[in-house]
């Protein structure tokens, strides 16, 4: 979902989405162990779209189209984002953000997406149903 033209926002059925120590809060940002850190609009909107594709390989130019939309974009800026971005996720000397060469990039650690409780899934249904 966008927000506006500019601004790629994950779907509202995630209240937050966890990864490698990490918890992407929906509507508040990047945490670890409590500590917000911060992200610019890009390096957040490919965080976003890298994390709802799970551990699946996401392209050079789905991450163009959803990141910069409606704009040409050089693969310098997307190489400088993703290097900005893997620099701000070090941890131990594990990669969470991977290169697939010549397909796109991945998260290579597990991500556990939490669903906000106003998700009209059966699965929060059955959750928020009192017991009988």
């Amino acid at each position: 979902m966008r927000t506006n033209n500019s601004e790629f926002r994950y779907a509202d059925t995630y209240r937050e989405i966890r990864f490698g120590g990490y918890t992407l809060i929906h509507n508040r940002g990047l945490y670890k162990e409590g500590r917000r850190i911060a992200l610019p609009p890009k390096e957040l909107a490919l965080l976003e779209l890298l994390l709802l594709s799970g551990n699946e390989v996401v392209s050079h130019r789905s991450i163009e189209n959803a990141v910069w939309p409606k704009q040409v974009v050089s693969y310098a800026s997307l190489a400088r984002c993703v290097y900005s971005l893997r620099q701000k996720l070090k941890d131990q000397g594990k990669r969470v953000l991977v290169t697939v060469a010549k397909r796109g990039y991945r998260i290579a650690v597990p991500v556990t997406k939490i669903r906000d409780k106003n998700s009209s899934t059966l699965e929060s249904l059955i959750r928020t149903q009192p017991l009988a």
